[in-house]
């Protein structure tokens, strides 16, 4: 996932700091404040990949499972009354079938009650509507074997049937029906673009009737057409009185909850950009939970009444990417987009010297102590550390002149380092700590050559996506974050093909290892899989990792019972927190 910072299992509070001068009185106990920056965009769970809208989303809509107080591999069943295993019969011996008893008794916030044609109609409508950009593509490759339900050329790759028969009622059980067996199926059920929405509500606002005659018409709908945009009526704990786009949510406790009611009342996102005001609010009480930025950590550290955790490992890693097949026409970051001294060829970045030389000139420690403080390690493949086979044994380049200036010599026989080269890096508006690794690695390969020139520009993130999309962004820094925890969804975006990175970089080599390791039940033989993919990244060089950062959480120490709902994103769960007298 893109746009969402993310967490790891459970509670792992491996450093807490409390600042504590005496008893505190509770500021409206009934109510939580939560400051944070960014905005929701659509509440639709076919479009929500952003983590303010699912941050929203998780207080109201519910998924078939959840995972169990934060565990990676535990779960525990919600609108389900059982969790599939083999071991119960809910899962055949094939590992291709799953089988869901829906909940008896559970009712949405609007009266209706949950039936199993509301669960299949969920999931056949997202896989209908399968916007661009959208998290849809993991319920697509896990149960039709395709990523996107269109070909690119105005076809589609499947039929509604395929759709249809993907996901069945039969009696009180919904039935999913795999095109490959998955390790990660059930964590991918447990995430909010899974979540149930009442069908007879839906095609009463106009959404997809659930007809194979109209599937067509809804199928990448853009977000402003979706009948959920701006709607949520869902089986949870909360329900979303009001919203101001931009500024606030409020959500109020749903008190024909099937589980036991929350203790808060309500619960208020509040989007606070600055952050001079979201310190203050914190300072004074009149906010509960609240975004810091890493360097302004140590300001609140000293508040009284808060509490820090830090040192919370996060499944993200963040990358500078090499393009080696870039367009050339009409591409300003290319220079002359010959090697001549004022610029670089399409095929730069496919000679393996290249990717090695910058590779050694990029100083991780520097930027690891001047940007994260400390508080993140860089990473010798795009697996993170804490992801299951992940190899302890691989280094990350270090960083040695001499190394990168043999390598730029052996560099396209040796024109390279004679001519000297020109081109742009690009990172994303607001995206300060790409931007920085950026500006290491600059000032690594310049220090190199005086004959080599690097400019750094940043974009919009709509142009940002864009020119990485349409190749021509030559260098280009961003993060991926976990969708799930495996490490199938690490070498999916930057190994294979039709990955988001490896697409963008021209990168084919590996996509029968990436699709093996992603069909294959865990084990040992799954390992030896991901060890050698670490290898392959590593030793070709196909991006630098500089950062998988460290996270914390910051509240008043009133709060009680927070943990990680999703245990990879850092979302916040309000079902199960309440004020107290510290």
């Amino acid at each position: 996932m893109r746009y969402c910072r993310v967490w790891i299992v459970g509670i792992l509070l491996t450093a807490v700091t409390w600042s504590v001068y005496g008893a505190q009185t509770v500021k409206n106990p009934d109510t939580l404040v939560y400051a944070r920056t960014g905005r929701g965009m659509v509440l639709d769970p076919a479009y929500a990949y952003d983590g303010p809208t699912l941050e929203m989303m998780i207080q109201v809509y519910e998924c078939l499972i959840a995972y169990k107080d934060g565990a990676a591999n535990e779960f525990v069943p919600l609108l389900a009354s059982q969790v599939p295993t083999v071991q119960n019969g809910l899962v055949s011996g094939d590992l291709l079938t799953y089988r869901f008893p829906i909940r008896k008794g559970v009712q949405f916030s609007n009266g209706s009650e949950l039936t199993p044609e509301d669960v299949e109609y969920s999931f056949e409508r997202v896989m209908v509507m399968d916007p661009t950009g959208g998290p849809i593509w993991m319920l697509l490759e896990m149960l039709l074997g395709v990523i996107s339900t269109r070909d690119g050329e105005g076809g589609y790759t499947v039929t509604f049937k395929q759709i249809d028969k993907a996901v069945e009622v039969e009696g009180d059980m919904v039935v999913f029906h795999l095109a490959k067996p998955s390790p990660f199926f059930l964590q991918i059920l447990a995430l909010p673009w899974c979540s149930i929405v009442d069908k007879e509500t839906v095609v009463s606002m106009g959404g997809w009737p659930g007809t194979e005659e109209t599937w067509q018409d809804y199928n990448n709908l853009p977000p402003e057409k979706s009948v959920l945009r701006e709607t949520m009526i869902g089986t949870g704990p909360f329900v979303l009185e009001s919203w101001t786009p931009g500024v606030e949510a409020v959500f109020v406790r749903n008190e024909n909850y099937w589980r036991e009611p929350p203790t808060l009342k309500r619960a208020i996102i509040k989007r606070v950009d600055e952050w001079s005001t979201r310190r203050l609010m914190l300072a004074n009480g009149d906010a509960d939970i609240v975004e810091v930025p890493h360097p302004f950590l140590s300001q609140v550290e000293a508040m009284e009444g808060v509490r820090v955790i830090k040192g919370l490992p996060l499944f993200t890693t963040y990358g500078i990417h090499f393009n080696q097949n870039i367009v050339v026409q009409d591409n300003q970051y290319v220079g002359s987009g010959k090697l001549d001294g004022n610029g670089i060829p399409p095929d730069f970045f496919s000679d393996i010297n290249i990717r090695k030389a910058f590779s050694y000139a990029f100083n991780g420690k520097q930027y690891i102590q001047d940007v994260w403080s400390g508080d993140a390690i860089q990473l010798a493949s795009c697996i993170p550390k804490g992801m299951k086979y992940f190899d302890p044994n691989l280094e990350p380049y270090p960083y040695d002149p001499e190394r990168a200036e043999y390598y730029f010599r052996k560099a396209f026989n040796g024109e390279v380092w004679d001519k000297g080269f020109r081109l742009t890096f690009l990172a994303m508006s607001g995206d300060e700590v790409s931007k920085a690794a950026l500006e290491v690695l600059e000032l690594g390969v310049e220090s190199v050559n005086p004959k080599f020139h690097i400019d750094i520009q940043t974009l919009q993130m709509g142009a940002f996506v864009q020119e990485i999309l349409e190749h021509k962004a030559p260098v280009f820094a961003w993060a991926w974050t976990a969708d799930f925890l495996d490490p199938h969804n690490f070498t999916q975006p930057y190994m294979h093909s039709t990955g988001f990175y490896a697409g963008a970089e021209g990168i084919k080599e590996y996509d029968d290892l990436v699709e093996q390791g992603g069909s294959m039940p865990d084990g040992q033989a799954r390992e030896v899989i991901y060890r050698a993919l670490q290898c392959l990244c590593h030793q070709d060089a196909i991006s630098i990792f500089p950062a998988q950062p460290l996270a914390w959480h910051v509240e008043r120490t009133w709060v009680q019972g927070w943990y990680r709902f999703i245990p990879q994103w850092n979302l916040t769960y309000f079902y199960p927190l309440r004020k107290v007298e510290s």
